[in-house]
């Protein structure tokens, strides 16, 4: 269970993960996002059921609307970041997008969205949650090699380029250059306050 927070932007945070991690992750997020939900309303129907409760990544997400929100938003990025790569819907997409209307059942508190946390290694703990995330990420990458850190029909992040030959090598082998995202920030709803 982890919610891997390599920018503040949700959007670019999900762009930058390898195709193993997306996949993956679009899950997690679903489940930490039920669960959360679960613990303010424990009657609500359709989501998955609650795990790790006291996990700190689903407790900063349930602490205020804004953590909620902006990990809504980093799960719908996840999906369809894995949409554009995968050319087909993740399972956990349509459960996302019926979240949007779910949000409301996490309080206010009138508190500003707290630090994001990070649930790594110690080795790579750091000032903030994003850098302490991309130096464990990179690293991780690095020793899976070309074969498994690969992201389709993408680009390997900066900070993840750096740390061999095989992530440019293998955007050089695919063709992958300079990837057009499609942007979506969600805008439209209504902003949350905590």
């Amino acid at each position: 269970m982890n919610i891997f927070v390599t920018d503040t932007g949700a959007d670019q945070s999900a762009r930058a993960l390898c195709d193993l991690h997306l996949v993956k992750m679009v899950v997690e997020t679903g489940q930490i996002l039920s669960t959360a939900l679960l613990y303010h309303a424990p009657d609500t129907e359709g989501l998955y059921k609650p795990t790790h409760k006291n996990h700190p990544c689903v407790v900063w997400a349930r602490t205020c609307r804004r953590s909620f929100f902006w990990l809504l938003d980093h799960g719908l990025s996840l999906a369809e970041e894995y949409q554009r790569r995968f050319g087909r819907e993740h399972k956990t997409h349509a459960l996302l997008k019926r979240m949007k209307s779910m949000w409301r059942a996490v309080p206010l508190t009138g508190q500003e969205m707290p630090p994001f946390v990070y649930c790594g290694p110690a080795e790579y703990v750091n000032s903030d949650a994003p850098t302490a995330y991309r130096t464990y990420l990179s690293a991780k990458y690095q020793a899976w090699g070309a074969k498994k850190a690969r992201w389709t029909k993408s680009e390997a992040p900066s900070w993840a380029r750096g740390v061999g030959s095989s992530f440019q090598l293998y955007a050089h082998e695919t063709g992958v250059n300079n990837v057009n995202y499609r942007h979506e920030d969600h805008e439209g709803r209504e902003a949350p306050e905590c």
